[in-house]
């Protein structure tokens, strides 16, 4: 997940700097102004994608307990087990 993580963001980082340079540069339209947004988009999708299909490899390999302490590492104060964390974030 992480060398998949790390690319997508390189790819991110690229295409929003030439998105920056573009209007830096007066240097876009609306027709481009899209593409670039659209390609973003869908960089941005595949990034959360990444994050969260780890996030379901991970858990069925998970005791209850491993979960409890899981869901508490990334910030689930409630302390209680969900398995639809994964889904809503």
């Amino acid at each position: 997940m992480q060398s998949e993580a790390q690319q997508l963001g390189e790819q991110i980082l690229t295409h929003e700097q030439a998105l920056s340079a573009a209007f830096a540069g007066h240097a876009i339209d609306e027709t481009a102004l899209a593409a670039q947004i659209t390609t973003l988009a869908d960089l941005y999708g595949q990034l959360r994608m990444t994050h969260l299909r780890a996030h379901l490899q991970v858990t069925p390999l998970l005791t209850a307990e491993q979960i409890l302490t899981y869901d508490q590492l990334r910030g689930y104060a409630s302390g209680e087990q969900s398995t639809t964390h994964e889904m809503q974030h």
